[in-house]
């Protein structure tokens, strides 16, 4: 990943300063390598790449061909932005395209570096991420997994069964409609055992987390929210013991997750978390029993 950004500022930044650059660059990995480890390093180097990779590309797009290259950055710069704005003043519509097509490529430049750092550089919220995995399911005439759904029924037989596996959690990513006094609004919640969180290592941020005893048939609506969450929809008021509404049944916020824990799923955060012993209206009645998929039913409200 590191050799990317590289051959990216080998082909942006002007030969006469590269080197220089990348020795820079270099130095400094090294330095933060030493303080903060390897991923903190890669994250600064791939920042540092793509900002300085956006700059050259601005000053090489508006070049003066006049401009020496020993002359000072700042009298460079004052060329560059004189020549832009003469520009600008000949021609404003083709400017306008110009700035536009560059801050639409500096965009996803810094989505695709959003991607990458959050698949790539950040880990799950837990203590050994390297150990968890994700079950799936295959057809008999397939050899590689082809889905990730499974029936209630499938989960307790493989919880019971399982003798490799220190400890195996069920999650059903499902859209709710939150509503808290009158503002509703669609979040994305968890639905999962007891184990859930004491199986990934997460601490509380406020209150406390959902354990074994909230989940069995019949158990207290409680719930669990995301920092952000709470930041949004209960800013005016103390999480911890407030009602919210999802999808028209009435939960008890017991805690607040910690602010870097937003589930188990990269790229779909998740703003509340509810236990399977509470979770009878959001999924098909014989659900504890069928072989079939849990599948959820529709969580809007009618």
């Amino acid at each position: 990943m590191k050799a990317l950004f590289s051959a990216l500022i080998g082909l942006v930044v002007p030969a006469w300063v590269r080197e220089s650059v990348l020795g820079d660059l270099e130095e400094e990995f090294h330095r933060t390598e030493q303080r903060g480890g390897r991923r903190a390093a890669l994250r600064w180097y791939a920042r540092e790449a793509v900002s300085l990779s956006a700059r050259y590309a601005i000053e090489r797009w508006h070049r003066n061909p006049d401009v020496s290259p020993q002359r000072s950055l700042k009298d460079r710069l004052m060329t560059d932005l004189k020549q832009a704005l003469r520009n600008l003043r000949r021609s404003p519509g083709f400017a306008i395209v110009a700035v536009t097509t560059l801050a639409v490529g500096i965009a996803v430049t810094l989505s695709v570096y959003a991607l990458i750092d959050a698949v790539l550089f950040r880990p799950l919220s837990s203590v050994e991420p390297d150990r968890l995995v994700r079950l799936g399911t295959r057809t008999a005439s397939s050899q590689s997994a082809s889905r990730f759904a499974f029936s209630y029924s499938d989960y307790v037989d493989l919880r019971s069964r399982s003798q490799t596996l220190t400890s195996i959690t069920p999650t059903a990513l499902t859209p709710l409609v939150l509503r808290v006094g009158e503002s509703t609004s669609e979040i994305l919640s968890e639905i999962i055992s007891g184990d859930y969180f004491p199986m990934l290592h997460v601490t509380t941020g406020q209150g406390r987390l959902l354990g074994p005893s909230d989940d069995y048939p019949g158990a207290a609506p409680v719930a669990v929210i995301s920092h952000r969450a709470a930041q949004r929809h209960l800013a005016d008021r103390e999480p911890v013991g407030a009602t919210i509404v999802l999808s028209s049944r009435p939960f008890t916020v017991v805690g607040v997750a910690p602010p870097e824990f937003g589930g188990t799923f990269i790229g779909a955060p998740v703003d509340a978390w509810l236990t399977v012993g509470s979770a009878d209206g959001f999924f098909r009645r014989d659900w504890r029993t069928t072989r079939l998929s849990a599948c959820c039913r529709d969580s809007r409200p009618a």
